[in-house]
C-alpha cells in the first residue's frame, strides 16, 4: 500500500466541484492529463457535531464515515479467502498452518471495476494503487427538507477528495496478496509510515 502525496491539481478539482453545491454527486470530469482519478464525496451535517468542533475534527467525521462502509463491502472484492478446518481454527494452529501452507488459500480472482462510480466510498482507504490524494471542500446553508423550521436553513459541509492514478479501463485486484512492506518496482519502503511504500524520488 501506497503512502499518499498531496497533489495540488486533484486539491484544485475537488474544491470546485465541492463548491457546485450537487451533494452527493460526482465531478464527471474530474480526470487530470496525468492519469484517472477516484472521487470521494461527503456531506457532513453540521448539527450532527457539538459546537466549537474544529476544522481538522470534522476532517476525522468525513474518513470515518467513508470507512464506515466496509460494513456493506464485499469481501470478495478482496480476492482472498482463508479457510481452516474446525480441529485447526485456534489462532496458534492457523498461524503455524499459514506458515507451513497447510490451509487452502481460495483466491476467486474477483477484480475491482473502477468504471462503476456507484462503488463503496472505503475502495481508496483499501487500495494498494494510490499515489496521489487532493481534497477540497465547502460549507453551505441549505434548506435540505422542505418542511424544515430551522431559520435560514441547514448547515452542511462538503468534503470531496480526488484520488489517483485509477485505471478504468480494466477491472483490477484491490491490492496484491503478501506482506505488509513488500514494495512493487520504482518504490521503497516508506521512511515515515510503517508497512508503506513510497515512490522513488527522482
Amino acid at each position: 500500500m501506497m503512502e499518499l502525496i498531496w497533489d495540488d491539481e486533484l486539491a484544485v478539482i475537488a474544491r470546485r466541484w465541492a463548491l457546485q453545491c450537487k451533494l452527493f454527486e460526482k465531478d464527471q470530469c474530474r480526470d487530470v492529463e496525468r492519469f484517472g482519478v477516484w472521487q470521494n464525496v461527503n456531506v457532513l451535517d453540521m448539527d450532527s457535531v457539538k459546537n466549537g468542533t474544529s476544522s481538522k475534527e470534522r476532517i476525522h467525521f468525513h474518513i470515518t464515515s467513508w470507512y464506515d462502509e466496509v460494513e456493506d463491502f464485499d469481501n470478495a472484492e478482496v480476492g482472498f479467502e482463508l479457510r481452516v478446518n474446525e480441529e485447526s481454527s485456534r489462532p496458534e494452529a492457523v498461524c503455524r498452518a499459514v506458515h507451513l501452507h497447510l490451509v487452502q488459500i481460495i483466491i476467486p480472482f474477483r477484480l475491482v471495476n473502477y468504471s462503476n462510480a456507484a462503488l463503496s466510498s472505503y475502495i481508496p482507504l483499501a487500495s494498494a494503487t494510490f499515489i496521489y490524494v487532493g481534497c477540497g471542500r465547502a460549507i453551505y446553508t441549505l434548506n435540505l427538507i422542505k418542511t424544515t423550521t430551522t431559520p435560514g436553513g441547514d448547515r452542511v459541509e462538503v468534503l470531496v477528495c480526488n484520488y489517483g492514478p485509477v485505471d478504468r479501463t480494466a477491472p483490477q485486484q484491490l491490492y496484491k496478496l503478501g506482506r505488509p512492506g513488500l514494495c512493487p518496482l520504482g518504490t521503497l519502503p516508506s521512511d515515515r509510515y510503517q508497512s508503506l511504500c513510497s515512490k522513488c524520488k527522482p
